[in-house]
């Protein structure tokens, strides 16, 4: 995590990961595990927008 902000996406990073453990120990989703995909807009929420089409 970078940006100004790095401090407050690591924090929530963290408790999505153990929320994601906790949700595949239990079989996650219809049988299926969940898997997290972190990307990283540097605090610039120019670069938020441009992420849209990647996580489609």
């Amino acid at each position: 995590m970078t940006g100004s902000y790095s401090e407050y996406g690591t924090v929530i990073k963290t408790g999505c990961e153990v929320a994601v453990k906790q949700w595949n120990e239990k079989g996650g989703i219809d049988g299926r595990p969940i898997e997290m995909e972190v990307y990283d807009e540097n605090g610039e929420r120019e670069a938020g927008p441009a992420l849209a089409p990647v996580l489609r």
